[in-house]
Formats: structure tokens, C-alpha cells, sequence
């Protein structure tokens, strides 16, 4: 019998890569620049796994919705300048 898939908003604990699409799809960087310092990951046979409690915690965090504007084009551009190039 093939084994069910667990919805997202069921799990307790989210592997790296579910907690970033969690958290709205974010990159890696992203996620351990801003998510990374304030959820604490718990190690289960060497991967990291997030408690999805803690990222929505995270997720609404007091001040979220009161932050500066953002000047999506400078952070853009500053972004692109910054990675690598392949």
C-alpha cells in the first residue's frame, strides 16, 4: 500500500526545505539569513528539522507588518550584484 502524503499544516516538524516553503518559498540564503537566527533547528539523523509552531511564531512575529518600506529595486539589484555567476 503506498504511504500518504501528510499535509504541511499537519506536521510538527518540517524538514529544510518543507520549512522553506512554509515560510512563503524563500531561498536558502534567505531562510537562514532571516528565519535561521530566530528558529531553532532539532537534529534527527544528521538533517535538520524546524517545529512548524516556532516558524509561525516567526512567521507572526510582533512588528512583522510594521516594518520600514522596502526599496524593492535597490534590494533587487543589490541581490543580483551579489550572487556568484555561473
Amino acid at each position: 500500500m503506498p504511504r500518504r502524503s501528510i499535509p504541511l499544516g499537519e506536521c510538527g516538524l518540517l524538514s529544510r526545505a518543507n520549512a522553506r516553503r512554509y515560510c512563503g518559498g524563500l531561498g536558502e540564503d534567505r531562510f537562514d539569513r532571516e528565519v535561521g537566527p530566530h528558529v531553532t533547528p532539532r537534529m534527527l539523523g544528521g538533517e535538520r528539522f524546524y517545529a512548524r509552531k516556532e516558524l509561525d511564531a516567526w512567521i507572526d512575529r510582533p512588528g512583522s507588518n510594521r516594518q520600514a518600506p522596502v526599496n524593492w529595486l535597490e534590494r533587487l539589484d543589490h541581490d543580483l550584484d551579489s550572487r556568484p555567476r555561473r
